[in-house]
């Protein structure tokens, strides 16, 4: 009987633990899903307030280059030419664009002196279709020679040249408003040419977004910068490129004003009665300065002006007319190879190029990168190089000038 009682009060003393088990793990499930619920509401009203305290969404960018490439005076040698951009890297084995995002410039003279004016003219158009395609671009000015061409001042045209047309008056009538070179150069050939770094870079600051601005090819090169602030760190993070050379006198008209005006005397001497040997009748006195001997298209001073301080002196006003750091000029030819002068703001590239001279074969060549060190929604802190190097050639890369900085930018709150 006592074994009996035991054991009923074993079993009781059992489901009493149960039960008060049972209402332990209940209480502390339901407490812990209570606990877990406010947990989470709590970090989703966190998520929540984080995600309205942020700035709209934008890409931080990881790093930028771009490569810029100009070539001088071809003077009717596709052969030399060929060379030059298989050299630099812009074409392949089939002539063919293989440069990417990188911008090639011409700085003019791709006529006379020699026999390949329409091959010449027929590849840059090419090249130019080419690379918009593959996010580069090709970027083609205007010398004193195409002038003298639509002018109808044919002295170094050769006889070979103009067979390869069929006649003369077939060579002036390609090279009229009617042609394919005179539309070509109207259309895509230009006194002077300002390109600027940071090209079309999602992730930049707005700072050097603000440079940016786009035509058919998604890339304007041939206007002044009108929108930039002069506190603005990247405002003269450009090159100017031209024939002859932009003195400042002409730097303070403005890289627009001299192109319409350049266009204006292309048009009037390529709808002309030829020839004319200089400059058309009722030539506006504008037009007529452009094409003088201190203009644009003819200007020689940065090339041939002994004083270093006195030409330091003019390429710094310039520059800093233009909104630029470097001005590449073509036309006056370099035989020793590509030239720099008071730093690198003074570079010519015209080395003779064409067999018409023997010259060495050379390309400029410009590389930068914008790598951002510190970003956040507030700041950024970004690593500036600008490179410039002198490619010949058979002969190893030679670097010419370097600018560096670090540049640190508030991003103002929207």
């Amino acid at each position: 009987m006592l074994g009996l009682l035991s054991r009923h009060r074993k079993l009781i003393v059992a489901a009493i633990c149960l039960v008060l088990v049972y209402k332990y793990l209940w209480r502390d499930t339901s407490g812990s899903g209570a606990s877990s619920k406010k947990r989470r509401g709590s970090e989703t009203a966190f998520s929540d307030e984080r995600e309205e305290r942020a700035p709209p969404s934008k890409k931080l960018a990881t790093k930028f280059s771009t490569r810029i490439v100009a070539v001088g005076d071809l003077h009717g040698d596709l052969n030399h030419a060929v060379r030059v951009l298989r050299m630099a890297g812009l074409v392949d084995l089939r002539d063919q664009w293989i440069g990417g995002s990188s911008v090639l410039v011409q700085t003019g003279d791709i006529v006379d002196r020699g026999k390949d004016t329409i091959l010449l003219y027929k590849w840059m158009d090419t090249l130019r279709t080419q690379a918009q395609l593959a996010g580069g671009a090709v970027v083609s000015l205007l010398g004193n020679h195409e002038y003298m061409n639509a002018l109808g001042d044919w002295r170094y045209v050769t006889k070979e040249d103009i067979e390869t047309f069929g006649s003369a008056e077939d060579r002036r009538r390609v090279m009229s408003t009617q042609g394919w070179i005179g539309k070509s150069w109207l259309t895509n050939y230009s006194v002077s040419a300002r390109v600027p770094y940071p090209l079309g870079f999602e992730g930049l600051p707005k700072e050097v977004e603000s440079l940016e601005s786009g035509t058919t090819t998604g890339r304007r090169f041939t206007e002044s910068v009108v929108d930039g602030s002069p506190s603005d760190p990247f405002l003269d993070a450009a090159t100017v490129f031209v024939h002859g050379g932009i003195t400042p006198e002409y730097a303070a008209v403005g890289l627009s004003e001299i192109n319409r005006i350049g266009k204006a005397l292309l048009h009037r001497a390529l709808d002309g009665q030829l020839p004319f040997h200089h400059l058309p009748p009722r030539t506006p006195p504008e037009e007529s300065q452009l094409y003088a001997e201190h203009g644009p298209l003819w200007e020689r001073s940065y090339a041939l002006e002994d004083d270093e301080l006195v030409i330091c002196r003019q390429i710094d006003k310039a520059t800093q007319l233009l909104n630029v750091r470097r001005m590449v000029m073509g036309h006056t030819p370099q035989f020793k190879g590509i030239t720099s002068r008071c730093g690198g703001k003074i570079l010519l590239i015209d080395t003779g190029i064409s067999s018409a001279y023997g010259g060495p074969l050379t390309a400029l060549e410009i590389r930068y990168t914008l790598v951002p060190v510190h970003q956040n929604s507030t700041d950024s802190s970004w690593e500036e190089v600008e490179s410039v190097f002198a490619l010949e050639e058979l002969r190893p890369k030679k670097k010419l000038a370097q600018f560096q900085r670090r540049v640190n930018l508030t991003t103002t709150p929207l």
